[in-house]
């Protein structure tokens, strides 16, 4: 049947890599890790300012927060604010992390968290590569075919879900809470941090590893379809070969007395 062949589960080994890839290539550049919303301290307001009692109305366009609101998201490389001071929304201000943030949260995680993606990307790829590979031909090597799988599929897997663990971590510990530079926060801005939510990019790169994984039961599936006995202990293995030499004497010496 068509899914008890080999190539197939080879195949779909090497699209789940390839999506995998694909996804991890994304998040590395999106600016949607982190999202946040953020309001004007209105008790530190001028309460004879016109638009005091108007949060979140007079919205210019959908990009608008509202006033007396502001919208901040980042990635790992950049991030853009955009902040309505009471007058209409001001044109989106878009900042490098490791300058703006350096005084937010410890940056140098977010640096990990890159190197273990890149890791990440290269062996995804190399499990694209050799998933191809298996389905085209079965490899001599070990290395190529479904050892080898396990182990370009592992490393891929490990080091994108570190870098999802490492960066959750670093989102509930210094992240959740506030995410604004002093500046943003002190007079005459005024602005806090109301609710901040781990963004699209974050759930994408969780994802390919969860795809990584994946891949492991197709490769296993691969393995078995090719060399059903693959899972079998080395000691049943054994077990087994005698048997069947045992029996294949049974049937020559029957063969012999007839």
């Amino acid at each position: 049947m068509f899914f008890k062949r080999r190539t197939t589960f080879s195949f779909l080994a090497a699209l789940l890599a390839l999506v995998a890839f694909v996804l991890l290539g994304w998040v590395t550049w999106s600016q949607f890790w982190v999202e946040a919303f953020t309001q004007k301290d209105i008790e530190k307001l001028d309460t004879a300012l016109p638009l005091r009692d108007y949060l979140g109305q007079n919205k210019h366009d959908d990009t608008d927060p509202g006033t007396f609101r502001g919208y901040v998201n980042y990635g790992l490389f950049r991030g853009c604010k955009r902040f309505n001071h009471g007058f209409g929304g001001r044109e989106p201000v878009c900042f490098s992390i490791y300058k703006e943030h350096s005084e937010v949260y410890p940056t140098w995680l977010v640096v990990v968290v890159l190197v273990l993606i890149f890791i990440a990307l290269f062996f995804a790829l190399v499990a694209t590569v050799f998933g191809l590979v298996n389905t085209l031909a079965v490899p001599i090597e070990a290395i190529y075919g479904p050892p080898g799988l396990y182990l370009w599929n592992g490393l891929a897997a490990g080091a994108s879900c570190i870098a999802v663990i490492i960066y959750l971590i670093l989102y509930g510990t210094s992240m959740k809470e506030e995410i604004l530079t002093q500046a943003d926060i002190d007079a005459p801005n005024l602005f806090m941090t109301s609710r901040t939510e781990l963004g699209r990019a974050f759930y994408l790169a969780l994802g390919a590893c969860a795809l990584l994984l994946i891949n492991f039961i197709f490769v296993a599936l691969a393995q078995y379809s090719h060399d059903p006995d693959a899972f079998k202990s080395s000691k049943k293995k054994r077990r087994d070969e005698n048997y069947n030499t045992a029996s294949l004497r049974s049937d020559v010496g029957s063969g012999m007395i007839y």
